[in-house]
């Protein structure tokens, strides 16, 4: 049993041909640092790759934490252009296990497909399938995490990823803002939009990593 994500750009044909070229170079760093990170190499089956312009797609080994891999890349993206993502439980059809995402096929990944059709459909940042009674359980809790996360000031979203995304201490995430003190990081962690965000995304993560594979699909 597997876990396949495919993403894409949202609204990418919307964007310049020079605006497309820089939001390219801003995705093959992204799907780079995510395969080298000391999470990717723990927990990705076969590595992230692009498959078309807009799109590409990855394998996780089972109990990983998918929301965590496309909320990585979103962060290396940036706030603009905003991603999509379908994430699908479910075997491989196809034998062997390249070490790329590409030439591989299966029901983890037609869930996956499924899932990012209906997450474009529904305007939805996350969508998931194969989860049997849980499908609709995780698409609503992913939505007010999402609903959560981007109602988050610009300074907000870089504090609440450098502590949770990344795990920076408070100190740390200090120097890196420069000119802000202590007491701001602090209080910015303290907001209740930041803690119910906060818990939304540690339920899905433990939906993913503790509970996924004793789903049975249906």
């Amino acid at each position: 049993m597997y876990l396949a994500i495919i993403g894409d750009i949202v609204g990418s044909r919307a964007f310049s041909v020079k605006a497309r070229r820089a939001i390219q170079g801003k995705l093959i760093r992204a799907i780079s640092d995510v395969n080298r990170g000391v999470r990717g190499k723990a927990d990705i089956e076969a590595e992230f790759v692009i498959t078309t312009g807009d799109e590409f797609q990855g394998l996780l080994k089972a109990g990983a934490d998918p929301l965590w891999f496309a909320r990585f890349i979103q962060n290396v993206m940036g706030d603009e252009p905003r991603l999509r993502f379908g994430i699908g439980k479910g075997e491989l059809a196809t034998k062997g296990m390249p070490e790329k995402a590409l030439g591989i096929d299966g029901p983890c990944f037609h869930n996956a497909r499924d899932a990012i059709v209906r997450a474009k459909r529904d305007k939805a940042t996350c969508c998931v399938e194969g989860f049997g009674n849980l499908n609709k359980i995780i698409d609503v809790l992913m939505d007010n995490f999402y609903t959560q996360y981007w109602d988050l000031t610009g300074k907000q979203r870089k504090i609440y990823d450098y502590h949770y995304l990344h795990g920076y201490e408070v100190s740390k995430i200090q120097n890196l803002l420069k000119h802000r003190a202590p007491a701001y990081v602090y209080k910015v962690l303290q907001k209740r939009v930041v803690k119910l965000a906060r818990k939304t995304e540690n339920t899905i993560s433990e939906i993913f990593t503790t509970r996924v594979f004793d789903i049975k699909e249906g």
